[in-house]
């Protein structure tokens, strides 16, 4: 459910831009997207690639089970195992 939570987590600040202090927290994902993107392109073991990696998992798991989700969804992928041939 995570990614679901997340979009609508998204979606939520967008709608609540002008009340409070939803456009911080809205800056705030905006520049964990960002990063996470960042992270995904950014090679080698330093501390920063540490840094940006982390976030950049964190969202690839989740468009990972968004996509897997949205194939379950469509049929156009089955939930059964076939071995291969050796």
């Amino acid at each position: 459910m995570s990614p679901f939570f997340l979009i609508l987590a998204l979606a939520a600040n967008l709608v609540c831009l002008d009340t409070g202090g939803y456009a911080a927290l809205l800056a705030v994902q905006v520049i964990f997207y960002a990063v996470s993107l960042l992270g995904a392109f950014v090679p080698g073991r330093g501390r920063i690639s540490k840094f940006v990696r982390l976030p950049a998992m964190f969202t690839s798991m989740n468009l990972a089970l968004l996509v897997g989700f949205w194939n379950w969804i469509s049929s156009r992928q089955g939930g059964v195992w076939q071995r291969t041939v050796r």
